[in-house]
């Protein structure tokens, strides 16, 4: 009986003692919700003997109430992170009261509404660094004055701004040097630069103006003097950027037509030289010595008629639709023996020598188009690319210096890829070996940019056009990586453009040889080719509107 009286005292004792301490708990809490000191508070109310309480209970009332209001502050102050903790805190103790509940609404409208306008600060932030990339500063910079709201980013993009503006003017300023002193490639080269680095600009763009001003002076003042060569390399220093110019664009042209000319001469066809020659005189019409060379390719024309009236005339094919006989190198090329003169058992002459349709297209021949230009088309699935005088003779001989690697571009599953010895540029990125895209910029040297193209999509042909640099042939701008067929046509999805065809004519190999596929007459030498028959080389052949020669490429 003893035993259990003392062992009631001692339960008594605990029990009164675990009171005591609750007691004190709550009362702590309640003196840190007096100071307000909530999260202290929040920790001793959210035990579960304070909430059995009933002086427990009185204080997890009016410290929920403590924490809602505290929420609504951190909400008016933007502080959302803390007012949603306060807000979970306030849930906790008092359940999801309707106040609570108000505010839990608020905060998630807050949180929908910061994140709508950071996407939509990141929106012009990205915006504005498009167009400061671009080189359109002031139209970057207004942009960014709406977001420059304690936003780092958008503060470094205003600093880029005015160091792109500093390196501006400093361009400006060695561009305008090298005018004064009248060197104008020193001035070109400097906007070139500007351009590839800088993009547009306003006051880039009146240099460019000026320069190209003078280009297109110093270009007429060559022409006049016969310099024809110093205006073609003048031309091609401008490069894409003459293209803006109306002038420049016409000038090219006018190059372009007396090179043709010049060809024509060579290979011995005066009278279409002579037609480029006075396209060439309407668009300079001060230019003296035209004169005289139209005189000379005339009387030379006049001179090869009378030599075909005559009896030479008779070794010529006998049609009245046949092209103009070439004379001189290439003579054997175009024109036919006396066995292949001879008529079948008809009376008609056969549309095509028996000895032009057993020949099989070359790894590399040259595509003439006129009007249009000179095409080199590599038909091998690896084509080499590298200087002319390089000991490993490469497929696309450059005129650039021999120290220059060999880079080759090798066609594998429809895919391009480009591999070098040694790192070469591709999109301004160092590379050995990648897979080419189309529009993918390739620079082989500072003085050799080349841009790979993938103009069809049902074609597997792709073509490199030469930006800067230049091939043996000065006239040939552009490389076709042939692998089935060859696209001519008016239009920007053809492999070549010809402006005065009415539609598309596909070139392709069957068994070895070069075919054509076109709704329109194919005519070589004047004469019907048959549907099935193959084109021949170092033949004139005319397609509907299109005039073209194929010749191999030789050393």
């Amino acid at each position: 009986m003893t035993n259990s009286k003392a062992a009631i005292a001692i339960i008594t004792k605990a029990e009164t003692g675990a009171i005591l301490v609750l007691t004190l708990r709550i009362k702590q809490a309640e003196c840190a919700l007096a100071d307000g000191r909530l999260d202290e508070a929040f920790e001793i109310a959210k035990t579960d003997d304070v909430r059995e309480h009933r002086r427990g209970q009185k204080l997890i009332g009016k410290l929920s109430r403590a924490l809602a209001k505290r929420g609504w502050d951190n909400l008016a102050a933007d502080r959302l992170h803390q007012a949603l903790t306060d807000c979970n805190k306030a849930d906790k103790l008092g359940g999801n009261l309707p106040k609570i509940a108000e505010l839990r609404t608020a905060i998630c409208k807050a949180v929908e509404e910061k994140q709508h306008k950071h996407q939509k600060q990141s929106l012009r932030l990205a915006k504005a660094r498009e167009r400061i990339e671009n080189g359109w500063l002031s139209a970057g910079e207004r942009i960014l004055v709406d977001c420059t709201g304690g936003s780092k980013q958008a503060e470094m993009l205003l600093e880029t701004v005015a160091e792109k503006r500093l390196e501006i003017d400093a361009l400006v300023a060695k561009a305008e040097q090298a005018l004064k002193r009248e060197d104008l490639e020193g001035a070109i080269d400097i906007l070139r630069k500007s351009e590839a680095t800088l993009g547009q600009n306003s006051r880039l763009s009146d240099m460019k103006a000026r320069t190209r001003s003078l280009a297109k002076k110093c270009i007429i003042e060559y022409l006049s003097s016969g310099r024809i060569d110093q205006a073609d390399h003048l031309l091609r220093r401008i490069g894409p950027s003459g293209a803006e110019s109306i002038e420049i664009r016409e000038l090219t042209l006018v190059v372009s037509q007396c090179r043709q000319a010049a060809e024509h001469v060579a290979a011995g066809r005066p009278r279409q030289a002579a037609k480029l020659l006075r396209k060439v005189k309407n668009c300079l019409p001060a230019v003296q010595w035209l004169d005289k060379a139209i005189e000379h390719v005339e009387q030379a024309g006049g001179a090869l008629d009378a030599l075909c009236e005559g009896p030479l005339g008779l070794s010529f094919q006998d049609s009245s639709d046949a092209e103009e006989p070439r004379v001189g190198p290439q003579a054997e090329d175009t024109t036919s023996s006396g066995a292949e003169r001879t008529r079948d058992k008809s009376g008609l002459s056969p549309a095509v020598p028996q000895k032009h349709r057993d020949v099989l297209v070359p790894s590399a021949f040259v595509l003439q188009v006129d009007g249009v230009g000179s095409f080199l088309v590599a038909c091998n699935e690896c084509v080499t690319v590298g200087p002319i005088s390089s000991s490993a003779r490469p497929t696309v001989g450059l005129m650039a210096d021999p120290s220059l690697g060999v880079v080759s571009i090798e066609r594998a599953d429809d895919d391009y890829f480009i591999r070098s010895p040694e790192p070469i540029l591709v999109n301004d990125q160092q590379v050995t070996e990648k897979l080419l895209y189309e529009g993918d910029r390739i620079v082989l040297t500072p003085m050799c940019h080349m841009k790979f193209h993938l103009p069809n999509a049902a074609s597997t042909t792709a073509t490199l056009a030469l930006s800067s640099g230049r091939l043996l042939r000065p006239d040939i701008r552009q490389v076709i990586l042939m692998d089935r067929d060859i696209l001519i046509g008016p239009d920007f999805s053809n492999h070549i453009r010809a402006d005065s065809s009415r539609e598309s004519v596909t070139l392709f190999k069957r068994n070895g040889h070069l075919h054509c596929k076109t709704q329109q007459k194919v005519m070589v030498k004047g004469q019907p080719l048959d549907t099935r028959g193959a084109l021949p080389m170092s033949v004139p052949i005319r397609i509907g509107e299109i005039s073209l020669v194929m010749t191999k490429l030789t050393d």
